[in-house]
């Protein structure tokens, strides 16, 4: 986007992209979005995302959605995920990605996250074998890992 010195560029639309950890269900691994009635309508129209149905945005997310709603900044939408700790995720990621070239017409080599995705999920299916071993252990005799496994 060109602009004269001096000029500030103007979006026509703003999208934001956020994530959070919370509870969910595995029926909601999916991207969700809320925005403004014009968003939906320009950047959403047929695309099967679905409508976050509850919840709340904080910090520069809630401000850049109210400023929008008020009629200060152009329409604007939000493109959430749940996320899973610990970690990044490379699921919710994935999901981001196929949500932005669906409704951007990106395309984005998905190769190396894939494969990375599968890895840490063989990591973490091995960590959880192996700490079921552990405990069936621990029943008969001492522990030898901690009790805070927040590290992992």
């Amino acid at each position: 986007m060109a602009c004269r010195r001096g000029s500030r560029p103007r979006a026509s639309r703003r999208s934001v992209s956020s994530t959070a950890s919370r509870s969910h269900g595995p029926d909601e691994h999916v991207v969700f979005h809320v925005g403004t009635d014009e968003f939906r309508a320009r950047r959403i129209g047929s695309a099967d995302l679905q409508p976050l149905a509850g919840g709340f945005f904080d910090g520069v997310v809630s401000e850049l959605l109210l400023r929008s709603l008020e009629g200060e900044t152009p329409p604007t939408g939000v493109l959430t995920t749940p996320t899973h700790p610990p970690g990044p995720d490379f699921e919710a990621a994935l999901r981001f990605l196929d949500a932005l070239e669906t409704l951007y017409g990106l395309e984005v080599d998905e190769t190396e996250l894939q494969a990375r995705s599968e890895e840490m999920k063989r990591y973490y299916e091995e960590l959880a074998t192996r700490m079921q071993s552990m405990e069936g252990r621990d029943a008969s005799g001492g522990r030898d890992y901690p009790e805070d496994r927040m590290f992992m």
